[in-house]
């Protein structure tokens, strides 16, 4: 049984520039409300819950992409 007291997650992997470098992350967020944000990156910047957990300096970011859950 899932605990609705618990927010659900979505993988989402980071692409970074890094003074020619290009660094990976893989994060864990807390899955946006359907609709409120057309794209990504928006989310990511805007997100009040997303924003609580993780800066995205946009300078240096190169893309963003949703990771497959298999689900």
């Amino acid at each position: 049984m899932t605990d609705p007291t618990v927010a659900k997650r979505i993988g989402v992997r980071l692409i970074l520039a890094d003074g020619g470098d290009f660094l990976v992350h893989d994060v864990a967020l807390p899955t946006p409300e359907p609709g409120r944000y057309e794209r990504l990156v928006d989310w990511l910047r805007e997100d009040p819950a997303v924003l609580a957990e993780l800066h995205v300096d946009a300078a240096r970011l190169v893309a963003a992409h949703l990771l497959d859950t298999g689900a």
